[in-house]
Parts: C-alpha cells; structure tokens; sequence
C-alpha cells in the first residue's frame, strides 16, 4: 500500500512527541515494504522553500515545504502579537492547502494518516478530501478545541468552561473537520472522550488504540550508584509542572537524590535559576541518541508533573520499556497507563506537597523502587511496536479497500 502522513514537523526538526511517533511509524512501514511518503514542514530560507523539497531517509519519501507564516513552528518568538497572528493563519492556510493537495494528487496514496493540523492549519482536511482520499486522523492534542492546544488559560489554570472566542474557535475548527475523518484514532480514551464531548467525529469511525513503543530484546544494564536518580524528559515549559517539580524535589532533604531535567524550552533560564545552589540538580537541555540511552540507564524514575490534560506520553512507555517506574500527575490520559503501587506512583496536578510525599517515601525505601521497576518492565509488553504496527496496517487496509466508497 502507499501510505501519506502528513506531520507538521519531521526529524531533524523534531518538537514534540506526535512528530517523533509519526516518523517511527513511517520507518516501519516503509520496512513492511509499504510506499510510505510523509508531508512535513521545514524552516524558511527564501521563497524556494515555498515549495516542496524532495528527499529519502530511512527508505521515507518526505516532502518538506515552508508554510506560509510568520515563523516555523519548532522556532516559535517570544512576542504575543506575532504568535496571534500565526495562529489566525494556522487556522485555514490556503498556501498549505494547495501545496499538499498539489503533493496528494501526484502521489495518490491509498490513504492518507493525519497526525496533528498543527502549523499546517485545518486546511489539511479540505485538501484530503477534494480528492476524495481515505482519511484517518490520530487524536494527538486538542488542536481543534484550543488554539493554545493544551487547555490551559494564559495564567496556567485548566480550562474547564471555555470563553466565547474559545467557543468561537470550536465551531470553527468542528465546521472544518466535521465529517472528515473516516478513521478517528486516539492513544488514550479520555482524549477521545473530550473529543466526542466536544461534538467532534460524530460519524467517523472511533478507536482507541495507544502508541507503540521498541522493546529491547534484552533488558539494557543500569547504571548502578548510592543515588537515587530522578529524571524529567519533555519540554521545559511550566503546562509540563517542571517548576513544580523542582519546587517539591528542594523541599527533600535527602542528599542521596538527583534530578536530571532534559529537555529544552522557553522556560529554561528560569527553571535553572529556580534551582540555583542545588547540585543535586542537573540540567541537559535538548537530548537524543546515546545521551538519551544513557540517562535511561541512569534513571531509577521518570517524573512526568504535568498540569495539563496529557493526553498518552510516549515518554512513559519509553521508561516502562527501559524498567523504569513513572510518577506522574492523576490527570488526562496518564491514568490509563500508570496505576500507583503498580508501575509508579500518582499524585494530584499541581500539588507540590503530595509530590514531594511520594519523593520521600520512595526515597526511603528504594526496596519499593524495585518491585515496581519489575511491572514497569512488564507494563511496557503491552505497547510493543509491532503489534501496534499491525493494528495501523488493518486499518489501512480495512479503509483502503473500500476506497471506491470516496470516488
């Protein structure tokens, strides 16, 4: 089969977790034998890169091409009033919409896997559908109910009664995408809930299937120390907690804890000052390859303090598969995948008291860390790649023999 994704950003531009699954999954069913093209976006650098640059990796046909815009996605500016007026463009970018439907009609794929209209704008489903392509869309954030996508108001509450340009906002991107999508998947249940709720993908077909994840043939080998050593992987912004979890982490006194904080973002300068004359905090920024690999081998837990409605992690499942247990906020999709006491340990949103309880108790007895490192390692047998990977392939197939139904 010819499989299109499309993808707002691709390696070696990668910003956040949907790009990251999209280009696993594209590299295993292009090893599948599958023609797997993805669309994706790439920095400006003159009005060449209007068009859509060709290029192989990984036996990946991607297209890449700058959206019409203000800036590129993974490079957003500090400045409120341009990242408003980006955001209107992102909302239907007619530029975006001729060139991927210019990109599908010379492909003509069997079908085509939306991950996130992000940066490309809700254009990309006109586009799909004007050519009368099957068209399945996976459930990555809430794009299409928030424009800020991560249900958080500016001060950083959760918004849970939506103000009327939200409101605004919703009929708009629902108009769009109303009847769209043939296939509606998501990672995790509540993010397809909210999705339902909303009046989204009334008639499309709904599945909840999680993200994949490798899991190593062999165990790898932890790096064994007197420490117990915490570790943050993700974007270094406050809707992620980080504040919150070097606020709870200075408040334990135990010497023999580390908090390695990897990831890069806005909010780095300040979080680094938060945890000025500590040295039990380190800070990596932007990590990947073998510098990754090594911090997992170090970690004995991943701490995820999270205030918005995370939707499914795929750091978590990265850290089951590594053996290591999560501790995690009791909010959005992430109860579905840690159980306290199980492979980790939970704790409400935003309260720096119960997480540092949960620090120190784990801290106290590293017996526990333990056990739950042995289900961690189990729990991770559920999302193995492969089996997701089939799971995806029927339903292209399923959706790619009745594609007479689209003509």
């Amino acid at each position: 089969m010819k499989i299109s994704t499309i993808i707002y950003s691709y390696s070696p531009y990668t910003c956040g977790g949907a790009d990251i699954y999209a280009e696993q999954i594209s590299k295993h069913l292009a090893q599948r034998g599958h023609e797997s093209v993805v669309i994706t976006t790439r920095p400006y650098s003159g009005m060449n890169s209007l068009k859509p640059l060709l290029e192989y990796r990984d036996k990946v046909k991607i297209y890449r091409f700058y959206p019409l815009n203000l800036y590129f996605l993974p490079n957003p500016p500090r400045s409120t009033y341009l990242r408003a007026i980006w955001s209107l463009i992102d909302t239907w970018n007619p530029h975006s919409y001729y060139v991927v439907k210019s990109i599908l009609a010379r492909e003509k794929p069997d079908v085509v896997h939306l991950h996130s209209p992000v940066s490309l704008s809700l254009s990309m489903f006109s586009a799909v559908k004007s050519l009368k392509l099957p068209l399945i869309l996976t459930v990555h954030d809430y794009h299409l109910l928030c424009k800020r996508t991560f249900l958080l108001h500016g001060n950083g509450d959760l918004c849970t009664n939506p103000r009327a340009i939200c409101s605004f906002y919703r009929r708009v991107s629902r108009l769009l995408a109303s009847g769209k999508p043939d296939i509606v998947i998501s990672p995790s249940q509540f993010a397809l809930d909210m999705m339902l709720n909303a009046g989204f993908f009334v008639d499309a077909a709904k599945f909840c299937l999680p993200n994949g994840v490798q899991i190593p043939k062999q165990p790898e080998e932890k790096i064994q120390n007197e420490y117990l050593d915490l570790l943050y992987l993700g974007a270094v912004s406050k809707h992620k907690g980080v504040h919150l979890l070097i606020q709870a982490f200075r408040q334990v006194k135990d010497q023999n804890l580390r908090l390695h904080i990897a990831g890069a973002g806005s909010d780095l300068g300040e979080f680094k000052n938060m945890a000025e004359g500590d040295p039990r905090i380190k800070f990596y920024g932007f990590i990947s390859g073998e510098t990754k690999d090594e911090l997992f081998k170090l970690a004995d837990l991943l701490v995820l303090p999270t205030i918005w409605y995370e939707n499914s992690p795929n750091v978590i499942r990265e850290s089951f598969a590594s053996g290591i247990p999560v501790i995690a906020c009791n909010i959005g999709g992430i109860p579905e995948m840690v159980k306290s006491g199980y492979n980790g340990a939970l704790f409400e949103a935003g309260n720096v008291d119960e997480l540092r309880g949960v620090l120190e108790e784990l801290a106290q007895d590293p017996s526990k860390v333990n056990r739950l490192s042995k289900i961690a390692s189990e729990s991770a047998r559920q999302y193995d790649i492969e089996e997701h990977v089939n799971q995806l392939e029927s339903l292209y197939q399923e959706i790619g023999l009745r594609r007479d139904e689209f003509q």
